[in-house]
């Protein structure tokens, strides 16, 4: 465990916990989700400290802010899609699908982005999105916006992203569910995307108001 101390504020504190007593404490504002009862050797497990509980059979949801919010009953649809999008995917009962500007047929549509991170679908069979439009293309542009101008939550939430990401391309599997998932997270790097770069332009419309009035 570790936390910082209270007699120098500098520097961390690292000590042992037992597991049968609930391990690491939480930090303030957090609670401990996935407990497991009984000792590591027994498939026990202290849990992990996080913001928001969701059960396996709900959706995380974030706020305005990319800090989790509330939870969403997968059957239910999971959490819902900002104004101008909707859902594609999802079974209802493990995954609940992702929220984008327009579906695509991941069989037989490749997804294209224009350099504002638009999103269209082109037919593979016709030679799949333009030069420079495809997903790959697009993502180094967004990686240095988000990591350079993106609050410490939604740079958070990236590598978040990035991680979901990494752990799917070491997987061997090229079924149609592992496809989706991955559209799932690129949609949710779009909309990170475009969030950050709104942030951006209120952020220097703050300041040239501010500049006016001195």
């Amino acid at each position: 465990c570790h936390a910082a101390s209270v007699d120098y504020p500098n520097q961390w504190e690292v000590w042992c916990a037992d597991v049968s007593d609930g391990g690491c404490p939480c930090f303030d504002g957090e609670v401990k989700c996935g407990i497991t009862e009984g000792s590591p050797t027994d498939g026990g497990h202290p849990g992990h400290c996080a913001s928001l509980c969701c059960e396996a059979n709900e959706q995380t949801c974030y706020d305005e802010n990319y800090d989790p919010s509330y939870c969403a009953a997968l059957i239910e649809g999971g959490c819902p899609c900002a104004q101008g999008q909707e859902k594609c995917g999802g079974d209802g009962e493990d995954w609940a699908g992702y929220c984008t500007d327009v579906c695509c047929d991941v069989e037989f549509e490749e997804t294209c982005y224009d350099y504002e991170g638009n999103k269209s679908c082109s037919r593979i069979s016709q030679g799949g999105c333009s030069h420079g439009k495809s997903y790959e293309y697009w993502e180094s542009r967004v990686a240095s916006t988000i990591l350079a101008e993106g609050t410490g939550s939604q740079i958070a939430y990236y590598r978040s992203i990035k991680n979901r990401k990494g752990k799917l391309l070491v997987e061997e599997d090229s079924s149609l569910e592992r496809q989706n998932a991955m559209k799932h997270l690129e949609a949710e790097v779009t909309a990170l995307f475009h969030a950050v770069r709104l942030g951006r332009k209120k952020k220097l419309a703050n300041e040239e108001v501010f500049t006016s009035f001195h």
